[in-house]
């Protein structure tokens, strides 16, 4: 019983997660095979943010094209809303500072995804991984239908 009591003493009360997020998805752009779309990734709910040099890393978003993570996206400052920032949130043995912990509540970007050639319906997908201080979270799925151009024009000239 004492070992187990002083496992859990060993145990950082950091690494615990303790804010929930949300992540949404959506697919903007022309669905044409061979063509570019974008995919529109919000991450909300606090969560840390990589700023750089000197601070600690935060979660990342995986992006899937069927069901294939095609992309992972650091989380960090140039595309989130900056909340706070924990000083000297790591420390080295010695006390000596390693790294400031940056906070977001709302990161948002977009990602190029060239769709590719043939087939009709891509399902696209977005998870956040979470980090020490905050839970995972992933975005509904969205399927798209591509289209060729000019093929819906002659197929209502048929009808």
């Amino acid at each position: 019983m004492a070992v187990a009591v002083a496992a859990a003493c060993l145990i950082p009360m950091s690494a615990m997660a303790d804010s929930t997020t949300g992540t949404s998805l959506s697919v903007e752009g022309q669905p044409t095979p061979g063509k570019v779309v974008y995919a529109h990734v919000v991450v909300t709910g606090s969560h840390i943010v990589f700023a750089g040099p000197g601070t600690v890393f935060g979660g990342t978003v995986d992006l899937s094209l069927d069901g294939n993570v095609i992309a992972r996206v650091q989380v960090d400052i140039t595309n989130t809303n900056q909340t706070k920032v924990d000083p000297c949130a790591a420390q080295l043995f010695d006390g000596t500072c390693k790294a400031d912990r940056v906070y977001g509540d709302h990161t948002e970007f977009r990602y190029p995804i060239t769709l590719p050639a043939g087939a009709k319906q891509h399902t696209f997908g977005a998870a956040f991984s979470g980090d020490t201080k905050s839970h995972s979270s992933a975005a509904p799925n969205v399927t798209i239908q591509t289209v060729y151009p000019g093929i819906a024009a002659a197929i209502s000239l048929l009808d």
